[in-house]
């Protein structure tokens, strides 16, 4: 009775048995993370087999909308992972995904469903496949979600997928199991020190209408500049008073920096728009 107790339990994170998934349709029932965080996926688990990871003619790729500059902290982005047949099995498709921070197993941020496909696990922590997802010929699919970036100075922050090209034959034998991994950086001044970003004052902020930036007088004569998530420049203005104000009426509402630059280096600090 143990042994197919076990057998049963390791088999619920990737149940691709019969197409009418009517055994274990949501994924892991039993918590347990096999994005491939801890050297462990659904192969190695022992929940599928078919050969060692990644040793099948396909893979599992994670992209992302988090822009090359990095991501900022309380933002919110979407995060693909596709998994790629490469011809082999491609009858039903699952995959588990986790984020930690880099070089640690320290889960971080938090996973949020964006369709009915996904399911999350650990209060957040990380995403499985809600329903195995028939292939119906097609070679690849993606399993598109949202994820919620970290509080400032995380740091850079690793993404782990694990993907399973299933055959559907009804045991846990002959299925291709791939994972990969994608880092993405923390954006410059998210993670500042109070002692930088104290070195010039906002208010109100939040803001609505307009922000005054409060500069002492050794950043006078410099650029002030607000930049948005992506990097780009969105109001620039020259300091040549302690106090300036920029109009911010007409820009969405989110998260910005305020970045001041005086003999190379640079003054940043967070403003939120209403």
């Amino acid at each position: 009775m143990k042994k197919i107790y076990l057998t049963a339990l390791l088999f619920s994170l990737f149940s691709f048995g019969n197409l009418d998934l009517s055994a274990y349709p949501s994924g892991s029932n039993f918590g347990s993370n096999y994005s491939g965080l801890t050297g462990t996926t659904c192969n190695t688990s022992g929940c599928h087999t078919g050969g060692a990871v990644n040793t099948g003619p396909g893979s599992v790729v994670i992209t992302t909308n988090i822009p090359t500059s990095g991501y900022a902290w309380g933002a919110t982005y979407q995060i693909t992972v596709t998994v790629n047949s490469g011809g082999a099995n491609g009858v039903l498709y699952g995959f588990a995904c986790s984020a930690a921070k880099d070089g640690t197993s320290t889960l971080t941020g938090g996973f949020a469903t964006a369709d009915g496909t996904t399911l999350i696990k650990s209060g957040g922590n990380y995403i499985v496949h809600n329903t195995a997802v028939a292939g119906n010929g097609n070679p690849s699919h993606s399993f598109t979600f949202n994820w919620t970036a970290p509080v400032g100075g995380t740091g850079s922050v690793k993404f782990y997928a694990a993907g399973n090209s299933a055959n559907g034959d009804g045991d846990n034998s002959g299925d291709q199991i791939y994972n990969s991994t994608l880092t993405v950086n923390e954006m410059p001044g998210f993670g500042l020190t109070e002692s930088i970003i104290s070195a010039f004052n906002l208010y109100p902020n939040p803001a609505s209408e307009f922000v005054n930036v409060n500069v002492p007088d050794g950043l006078l004569d410099s650029q002030v500049r607000l930049v948005d998530i992506t990097g780009k420049t969105i109001v620039s203005q020259q300091l040549n008073q302690t106090i300036v104000q920029l109009d911010i009426n007409l820009i969405p509402a989110g998260m910005y920096i305020v970045e001041i630059v005086k003999d190379g280096k640079s003054y940043t600090s967070r403003l939120i728009k209403e």
